[in-house]
């Protein structure tokens, strides 16, 4: 019944198709109404946790540094975020926009784009990427 139903349905508006899935539904909510009310959890078997701390960006856009300092905490190793943005170049250079209207800033992958306090809705800051 259902096929049938859907077939006379297929090449007509969405409105159409969606008032003929409602009155499926309706019709197949009397019918499998037990049905419906059957559910199942799973529980996972392969659940890992890992004891990493939780540390705060320092800086407004740091959080490349303070995902990096979280996970090398894990490990035993204490390093701060300013060091680790000290071990990145920064490009400070501001966004543009040229006169075809193109937008250009630095290369994420090559460096820090922007300044690390500073804002993405601004155009101040951005971040960087592995590279």
């Amino acid at each position: 019944m259902a096929i049938t139903a859907f077939r006379r349905l297929a090449g007509r508006p969405a409105h159409a198709l969606l008032a003929g899935a409602l009155a499926l539904a309706a019709a197949g909510h009397a019918t499998l109404g037990a049905s419906a009310a059957i559910g199942f959890t799973a529980q996972a078997t392969n659940w890992r946790y890992l004891a990493v701390p939780l540390y705060h960006q320092t800086h407004g856009l740091s959080c490349e540094a303070a995902a990096l300092q979280m996970a090398l905490a894990s490990l035993g190793i204490s390093v701060s975020q300013d060091t680790i943005l000290s071990e990145s170049p920064i490009d400070y250079r501001g966004a543009y926009w040229d006169s075809s209207g193109a937008f250009h800033w630095g290369d994420p992958y090559g460096a820090f784009v922007g300044n690390p306090d500073g804002s993405e809705r601004g155009l101040t800051g951005y971040g960087e990427y592995y590279p």
